[in-house]
């Protein structure tokens, strides 16, 4: 029994270490959304639930396959709990729920004999232990304890259903129960350090493409999104900018302070993104590409949309007060160009450029003003 024990626990510890190191590399490849806005991640999730649902085929048909009681035993051990490193990776029910399900279709197809009232309710149980799990103890790395012990309680009450319609000899049986419950306990402690590294790495690639102060995306973002947006909007010409800056942002610091001058960057950041959230969640990006210098990216939207754009950021402008720390109130407005693609555009450069002009006309004009591409004295 010992020697069966020992194995088992090398070879499913091992292969559960190849299964979560070929999903975490499948999911840095498939999701690029490091900040978290994709609005369907269950569809991404379809991928990595195929990737386990081809192993899990495999482990499920080798099991049924095998000459040996004990052989199979191990295979299912390791089908159960890679089964369980996919329910802690993703994020969304759909995502889980299918691939739990779809295995559990499987297993009834190969092992009919196995398949009793007390494997149906023990089937539901799990997916309503999921549910539950996916409510309460989310995400995985904040909670490992608990879902270690839940899961281990899951598996154990799984595998004594299973001994008991395969009528296996008592030491197999405590054989099968440590090396579940250990490389449980292993498979766990992997799963919470791969997160981790997961967790870190995405933080270090959002912030690469963020300003660390206003947390706005940065001039590095501001020029892949928008050559990337240039491309996309250039048979239909619905790629515009909105060049924009804070109006006697220099008196600001001079008479305030620099605090109370990044007080005022802050809160024009979070002013103008709530706005553009609220007007155009979908149409509109905001980028600081510049000291007090701001630009927003508009995809799909045309000059009408994009002017009652800029002009309701401008008046959420002017209903700002930043409070200095000695109590002083600080009111400013801010300066803005807007322009659209044209057809003899030849990149995005093009675009900023003209924005750019806008925007510095609008100051020469008096500030608090929107210059636009209709504009005569441009």
């Amino acid at each position: 029994m010992f020697n069966i024990m020992v194995y088992s626990i090398i070879l499913i510890s091992f292969f559960n270490v190849g299964f979560i190191s070929v999903l975490q590399r499948l999911m840095h490849w498939v999701d690029e959304d490091v900040e978290g806005n994709d609005p369907y991640p269950w569809r991404k999730e379809l991928v990595y639930a195929a990737y386990y649902l081809l192993v899990a085929v495999i482990l499920i048909w080798l099991a049924k396959s095998a000459n040996y009681m004990e052989t199979t035993m191990i295979l299912l051990n390791c089908q159960i709990l890679i089964m369980i490193s996919l329910t802690n990776s993703l994020k969304t029910l759909p995502g889980i729920l299918t691939p739990v399900i779809v295995t559990f279709i499987i297993y009834g197809f190969t092992f009919p004999e196995n398949i009793n009232f007390q494997t149906i309710v023990s089937m539901f149980v799990f997916l309503g232990y999921l549910v539950f799990e996916n409510r309460y103890f989310f995400p995985f790395d904040e909670h490992v304890l608990t879902r270690l012990m839940l899961k281990t309680v899951v598996g154990i009450l799984f595998w004594l259903n299973v001994l008991l319609t395969t009528h296996i000899s008592p030491a197999l049986q405590v054989s099968v129960f440590i090396s579940y419950v250990f490389t449980s306990v292993s498979n766990f402690l992997y799963m919470y350090v791969m997160r981790k590294e997961h967790i870190r790495n995405a933080t270090n690639a959002r912030d690469i493409y963020h300003d660390s102060m206003t947390d706005v995306r940065n001039w590095l973002a501001y020029s892949k999104e928008a050559d990337a947006q240039f491309a996309a909007g250039k048979s239909h010409q619905d790629f515009g900018i909105i060049a924009m800056d804070i109006d006697h942002f220099k008196h600001i610091n001079d008479t305030y302070g620099h605090t109370a001058g990044n007080q005022a960057l802050l809160a024009f950041a979070e002013t103008i993104t709530t706005t553009l959230e609220t007007e155009a969640p979908h149409n509109a990006t905001l980028f600081r590409t510049g000291g007090e210098e701001f630009t927003i990216i508009l995809t799909h939207t045309n000059e009408q949309e994009a002017v009652a754009l800029a002009k309701k950021c401008q008046q959420a402008v002017r209903k700002i007060t930043v409070t200095t720390e000695d109590g002083q109130t600080i009111k400013y407005t801010s300066s803005m160009g807007l322009t659209m693609m044209r057809a003899d555009d030849e990149s995005q450069h093009d675009v900023f450029r003209r924005a750019d002009g806008y925007l510095y006309h609008s100051k020469r004009s008096g500030r608090d003003y929107l210059t636009t591409d209709n504009d005569q004295d441009v």
